[in-house]
């Protein structure tokens, strides 16, 4: 689940002052850990706007952060002789946010 509110637009306003977002389903569609990748694949694009949402994961019930939203792929652009393109969603996951994270705060340390 992306969550997130695209060229600012919510789903709805409870008061002026505290918008409801859009949540947008996605299932993962290919592990970061393939390719040496640093980054993982949605099996879809969400709206543009929403770079920097945060990803949820639901698991055994459980729904947790997953990592950031960062953009819509296009693998085939330009080489489809049907017309039709393939879209894809990407995100980095927490696991790797957190390596840049503690890498950060090392070097600040120093």
């Amino acid at each position: 689940m992306v969550v997130g509110f695209p060229h600012g637009y919510g789903a709805g306003l409870n008061s002026p002052n505290s918008p409801t977002p859009i949540m947008i389903t996605r299932f993962l569609a290919s592990n970061n850990a393939e390719h040496s990748r640093l980054y993982a694949l949605m099996d879809g694009p969400c709206a543009e706007g929403m770079s920097g949402s945060p990803v949820f994961a639901e698991a055994e019930g459980s729904v947790f952060f997953n990592g950031v939203y960062t953009g819509t792929i296009r693998p085939d652009c330009g080489r489809s002789q049907y017309g039709k393109f393939a879209e894809l969603g990407r995100y980095h996951d927490a696991g790797l946010l957190r390596s840049l994270m503690a890498s950060f705060d090392d070097k600040v340390a120093l």
